[in-house]
C-alpha cells in the first residue's frame, strides 16, 4: 500500500482532464500571477479593451505613455 502524505492524500495525480497544478519544469513568474478584475463593458467597448489588453502586454511603457497623453487631451 502506498504511503499516505501528510495531509491524508494519496497517489493524488489528477484525472485525465485535471493533472492538478503546474507542468513539471515550469516556473513561477518572477512577477507574480496577475490579479482577476471584473469589466462591464458593451459588445463594441469590450472589443476596445481586448485591443488595448494585447498592446499592454507586448509593449505595457508605451501603452502607459499613450494613457498619460489621452488623459491629459481628454480633459
Amino acid at each position: 500500500m502506498p504511503t499516505d502524505k501528510p495531509d491524508g492524500r494519496r497517489n493524488n495525480h489528477g484525472t485525465l482532464g485535471n493533472k492538478g497544478g503546474r507542468k513539471k519544469g515550469t516556473k513561477l513568474n518572477p512577477r507574480g500571477q496577475r490579479t482577476g478584475h471584473q469589466v462591464r463593458a458593451y459588445d463594441d467597448e469590450w472589443i476596445l479593451i481586448q485591443d488595448f489588453v494585447s498592446c499592454v502586454r507586448q509593449n505595457p511603457e508605451l501603452c502607459r505613455n499613450v494613457i498619460t497623453y489621452l488623459k491629459d487631451h481628454i480633459k
